[in-house]
């Protein structure tokens, strides 16, 4: 990492709070702010996995789930609660990013240096304990663990500003054709490289 950060500008993590290897890889992506970040500039951008036609019951492809979760479990050494199999996977809660996305850049925007953080607490909200996507105001309280305050999350999160930051990610992941997440990019004089795609460990990273 040290000659990473020697020619380096930004560390971006390009990631989607329903994506379940991001789930995995959050405490990675929290551990590596946390070591470097009084280095060089982090930055956190969220990709818009899951709206509209790309969004429904997860239910409606239950038969894949099982499978998928064991082996996200079994890299990444996270867990999928019991309330997130019954509530979300067994029931009628609508896939939508675009609420979680709003919270995490509203996070990002109130607190710069607690982005990562709030985006790991929404994923720990949603795949340990079952909250579902439209539930904005448990999320923000339980963001309220990564330093940010619940209402002025709730008062920003559906401001003008949030949502042009949030279409401000949403562009740029797709002028650079980024379709899977997590994705991490180096922002240099140069321009930007790819760093990793998919899920690592810290060691592998």
């Amino acid at each position: 990492w040290n000659h990473i950060m020697k020619d380096s500008v930004k560390f971006i993590y390009i990631m989607d709070p329903l994506c379940g290897w991001c789930y995995g890889f959050s405490q990675v992506a929290c551990l590596l702010h946390d070591m470097y970040s009084h280095l060089m500039e982090f930055d956190l951008i969220v990709g818009g996995l899951m709206e509209g036609s790309q969004g429904g019951p997860l239910k409606e492809v239950a038969g894949f789930i099982p499978d998928a979760l064991r082996h996200v479990e079994e890299t990444c050494l996270v867990e999928f609660g019991e309330l997130y199999r019954e509530n979300i996977i067994g029931g009628n809660d609508i896939l939508n990013s675009r609420p979680l996305n709003l919270l995490i850049k509203t996070a990002g925007w109130l607190k710069p240096q607690r982005a990562y953080h709030a985006a790991a607490a929404v994923q720990k909200a949603h795949y340990e304990m079952g909250i579902p996507c439209d539930s904005q105001s448990e999320f923000a309280y339980l963001m309220e663990t990564s330093g940010i305050n619940s209402a002025d999350l709730i008062n920003h999160s559906n401001s003008d500003k949030s949502l042009q930051l949030l279409m401000r990610d949403y562009q740029f992941v797709r002028e650079r054709q980024i379709t899977g997440f997590p994705c991490c990019l180096l922002e240099t004089s140069d321009g930007y490289q790819i760093l990793s795609q998919g899920y690592h460990t810290l060691e592998e990273m």
